[in-house]
């Protein structure tokens, strides 16, 4: 279910890319890109990272009455906290479009992303919620219309009405709020309406040391698009976003796992037998994340010339680098989840400043030697610095025995293929090249099949066909209902 909506959020960005490359000069898109992510250290700043903490301490609560002071609690916290830090900020944005553009162009579209901060993190909130509760089919429908609304939106504006970069923040503000409001008719039974200073101290106890792990994520995932400015000008920032932007096929996989994954392992480590379910998965999100990483490599080109005008094609060499680097970020979620559960998560700060630093050494190092290639590769070496760090330290605090061996030969066996691709890709063109790309994810599919047990195979075909069987018999007995 949360995949299905991601997929929703993926096709729309997909359909708005061809809109926004078209009507926008690769400057103007990697400014679009810029003021995006100024929106989402604002987000992470001003969140305080509450959403963490209700999910932290939901399932422990003694009652249903305890349960709506702590949804209650955080939901004041989310309204005012983000409406003071924009309101601060309102008077400074000039001064924030001369520091990042060195022009005034982009102001009015600031002030409108400053005002869509307050209602998305309440919107993002309402989602939370409906995760905790496990009602999929209300989360679906709110993010699936937000996701609906916010491309009408954004296609009236921009293209019809001619607003330019303002249309797109424009349609992202009017998106939010109505759906926030839907959100809360829809979720108004679950508060309490009242503040409980002792829940806060407990949820802000667990959440407020989050922050600069969760800011350092950020810096490392985003904090390249602000260095680049000075070496590769808006323009090279174009490129590295529409690259970004398709290699964020393999984010919005993650996504959709951690969506359902956060309430799942919270509730599974007081059971026995965790720690295996937990290295299990791991392995085989690996492997899955990485076929997809592949898949999304191989067909890069193809990919951007279905999106985008010519100007943009040359950035499919970036886009396998990138797509490793988010690889490397999803098993981060595993290799973690010792230092959640022992409640040490001041720690990931530690591993996302050492791969965040390094891979700024990198940046600087690898993009005036060879472009803004350089900048990909530095991005996919911080994720594994970040990855390395992480899994010591987690290993240190609650030892979880991960099937390293499967997982490092796949992910090798990727990054052998980026050079392959980015070579085929210059050197074969028309049919041939088609051919030896499947030829490569065949090749990729028997290295799975080759390092995995053949009852784990077997037994994962079964449970596949089982499903599949469930469904169809699901569906026919809905089908019948609905003629008779």
């Amino acid at each position: 279910m949360y995949g299905l909506t991601n997929v929703t959020a993926m096709f729309v960005g997909f359909f708005l890319m061809p809109l926004y490359t078209g009507l926008f000069s690769v400057s103007d898109y990697g400014a679009i890109e810029l003021i995006t992510i100024i929106n989402q250290v604002i987000v992470l700043i001003a969140g305080l990272q509450v959403e963490s903490g209700v999910a932290r301490y939901y399932y422990e609560c003694k009652n249903d009455f305890e349960r709506k002071k702590l949804i209650s609690s955080g939901l004041l916290l989310k309204l005012i906290v983000p409406a003071v830090f924009c309101l601060i900020l309102l008077p400074w944005i000039e001064e924030i479009s001369l520091a990042l553009f060195n022009s005034t162009l982009y102001k009015r579209a600031l002030l409108i992303s400053l005002f869509t901060i307050p209602v998305s993190t309440i919107w993002g909130y309402f989602l939370l919620l409906f995760r905790l509760q496990m009602a999929k089919k209300i989360y679906v429908f709110l993010a699936t219309g937000t996701t609906i609304i916010m491309f009408l939106c954004c296609i009236y504006f921009v293209a019809y009405l001619h607003l330019g970069i303002e249309g797109v923040f424009g349609g992202y503000f009017l998106s939010y709020i109505i759906f926030a409001v839907i959100g809360f008719g829809l979720s108004r039974k679950s508060f309490a309406f009242t503040f409980s200073l002792p829940l806060t101290k407990y949820m802000l106890a667990y959440s407020v040391p989050i922050i600069p792990a969760t800011l350092v994520s950020w810096l490392r995932q985003y904090i390249d698009r602000f260095l680049l400015i000075p070496l590769v000008g808006l323009h090279g920032i174009g490129l590295y976003s529409a690259a970004m932007k398709v290699s964020s096929i393999i984010l919005l996989v993650i996504t959709a796992f951690q969506l359902a994954w956060l309430p799942f392992s919270m509730s599974l480590i007081t059971k026995e037998g965790h720690k295996e379910v937990f290295s299990k998965i791991f392995t085989y999100f690996v492997i899955l994340l990485s076929l997809a990483a592949l898949i999304v490599t191989i067909f890069s080109k193809e990919i951007l010339q279905l999106l985008t005008p010519a100007t943009y094609w040359d950035a499919y060499i970036l886009i396998g680098f990138l797509a490793g680097s988010f690889v490397l970020n999803g098993a981060f979620i595993f290799v973690s989840i010792g230092l959640s559960i022992v409640k040490k998560t001041y720690l990931n700060t530690v591993s996302f400043l050492g791969g965040t630093t390094l891979g700024i050494v990198f940046l600087f190092i690898l993009t005036p030697r060879i472009g803004i290639i350089g900048a990909a590769i530095a991005a996919l070496a911080s994720s594994a610095i970040t990855l390395i760090i992480g899994y010591f330290l987690a290993q240190r605090n609650y030892y979880i025995n991960y099937e390293w061996k499967k997982v490092v030969i796949i992910f090798l066996a990727f990054l052998v293929f980026i050079p392959v691709t980015i070579t085929i890709n210059k050197n074969i063109t028309g049919a041939m090249n088609i051919i030896i790309k499947l030829f490569e994810v065949i090749i990729f599919l028997m290295c799975i099949f080759k390092s995995l047990p053949k009852e784990e195979i077997s037994d994962a075909f079964s449970l596949i066909k089982r499903k599949i069987k469930s469904l169809v018999l699901s569906f026919n007995v809905k089908y019948k209902e609905m003629k008779q």
